[in-house]
């Protein structure tokens, strides 16, 4: 649910109610007036840091505390409410608030006032009549911007998912940026013909041009080097959060590929790319450039480093993708654009060239 301002206007009735049944002179002396800054809230069950611990925990004695967590989902204050509360506190009184008057709390606290800019922009328009989806993601805040049915759908990643596997085996040192590979363009996993789309090379791969030309044989050849479970030990601190198996062998190949062994949505892809933008080594960095400058993503724009990808879902259905982030070497936003399609060079990267050049030119 979008939470609007007249919405939480009536929330901030009932937070007053319940708020005068507590001592008056301590609520009304220790009310926080900073909260603001910590953006939308989902509550969680239980409290952990976010841009106000700080000063929550310089009046622990004295002030409800609030058990949250921040988090933004497809740019809405989501109503996946888990038994949201305020406790207050006072001289060993404790006092259970509901959800309703949580929400008048962010009033109170300057939230609706930010209620319209936090509202996404929609996105259907960039997609045409193709069906997909679509998020756009500030970086510093992880505020969605700009979102057409972010987390309607869940998908292998394709080959979006090949520059956190060669970020992973670099972290470790168990690969190089100078590390070679002779692809021939063949390769099949588990009986599944999974050949290179690059033209044929006479050159060696290396990371930074594996992303570019999203060769399989290079990542697949180098994901035999995960021990069992070990790639989706880097998935789930990008952030991705549906179907990661820990997967070794032919298994941990098709993982690496996103061919099998971990979803994502369109959401989910653009808080991965913004976890990578923050992240990334610089031959993968060097790499997602080189696919937006010469490699598959070509028609993604200017300034842009991302990465393609396709694959087909278990029911048969061909999924373009894109994913990554503008600018390059200083970003401020990622995208992700999912895409019924069967290219996401020449399908799913045009769409994120629309949206980015309507972001840069300030009509999201």
């Amino acid at each position: 649910m979008i939470v609007n301002a007249a919405r939480m206007s009536a929330c901030a009735t009932n937070l007053t109610r319940s708020a005068n049944r507590l001592p008056h002179r301590a609520w009304r002396e220790t009310r926080p007036t900073r909260l603001a800054d910590a953006g939308a809230i989902e509550i969680g069950d239980e409290r952990e840091r976010h841009p106000e611990s700080d000063y929550l925990a310089a009046h622990r004695d004295h002030i409800p505390l609030i058990v949250a967590r921040a988090r933004f989902c497809c740019g809405q204050l989501t109503g996946r409410l888990k038994r949201a509360h305020l406790t207050g506190y006072h001289e060993g009184v404790k006092k259970r608030i509901g959800r309703r008057e949580t929400l008048g709390l962010l009033l109170g606290c300057g939230i609706a006032a930010k209620a319209d800019r936090m509202t996404p922009k929609p996105l259907a328009r960039f997609l045409g009549p193709a069906q997909g989806a679509a998020l756009l993601l500030d970086i510093a805040s992880r505020n969605v911007i700009a979102s057409h049915a972010g987390d309607a759908a869940l998908a292998p990643p394709g080959s979006t998912i090949k520059p956190f596997a060669l970020t992973a085996l670099l972290a470790v040192g168990k690969l190089t940026a100078a590390t070679p590979f002779l692809c021939s363009g063949k390769l099949t996993i588990a009986g599944r013909q999974l050949n290179c789309s690059h033209p044929p090379l006479t050159a060696p791969m290396r990371v930074e041009t594996a992303i570019a030309y999203s060769c399989n044989g290079f990542v697949a050849h180098m994901a035999e080097r995960f021990a069992s479970g070990e790639f989706a030990s880097t998935l789930d601190r990008a952030g991705f959060t549906h179907g990661i198996e820990r997967a070794q062998g032919d298994g941990a190949r098709l993982q690496a590929l996103g061919e099998q062994g971990v979803l994502a949505s369109a959401a989910d892809l653009a808080m991965a790319y913004r976890w990578l933008a923050l992240n990334a080594p610089a031959p993968v960095l060097a790499g997602l450039e080189g696919a937006v400058e010469y490699g598959t993503a070509q028609l993604a724009g200017a300034d842009v480093a991302g990465k393609t990808g396709t694959v087909r879902t278990a029911a048969g259905n061909r999924i373009a993708w894109f994913a990554g982030f503008f600018p390059s070497r200083a970003p401020r936003a990622a995208i992700a654009v999912m895409i019924a399609g069967s290219s996401g060079g020449a399908d799913a990267a045009p769409v994120a060239a629309r949206i980015l050049a309507a972001y840069r030119g300030g009509m999201l």
